[in-house]
């Protein structure tokens, strides 16, 4: 196995957490919006989660879609869910699975934030 690389703003790395509701724990795709300090298992990072479902035409100004192309980490169409961040540590990290870079989504994602910021 390739040694551990330090995720970085806009890579997308794969770890287990429960959803939005508090329940069904499961390895779920992320983007990095907050990267850690140290590679120490217990540095945080912020991430935003990606998820498969389709989501409510209501919520779709706050989901982007993600690329998934044959270079892509990720399986299946899915959406960055603007309004579901997360706080892990680098020790949750799930390494055995495909990292990639949100090379065009970060950017589309910082947009969505500018909006939801002018809101409040």
């Amino acid at each position: 196995m390739p040694p551990f690389k330090l995720p970085i703003y806009g890579t997308i790395v794969w770890a287990e957490i429960v959803d939005q509701n508090g329940v069904n724990p499961k390895t779920r795709p992320m983007i990095v919006i907050d990267p850690p300090e140290s590679d120490s298992p217990d540095a945080t990072m912020e991430v935003v989660v990606i998820s498969g479902s389709v989501p409510p035409d209501d919520e779709l100004p706050l989901h982007v879609k993600m690329n998934t192309g044959p270079n892509s980490p990720l399986p299946k169409n899915c959406w960055a869910v603007c309004q579901w961040t997360e706080i892990i540590s680098v020790g949750m990290i799930d390494d055995s699975r495909r990292r990639g870079h949100a090379t065009k989504e970060i950017w589309l994602i910082e947009e969505v934030f500018r909006k939801m910021d002018e809101q409040t």
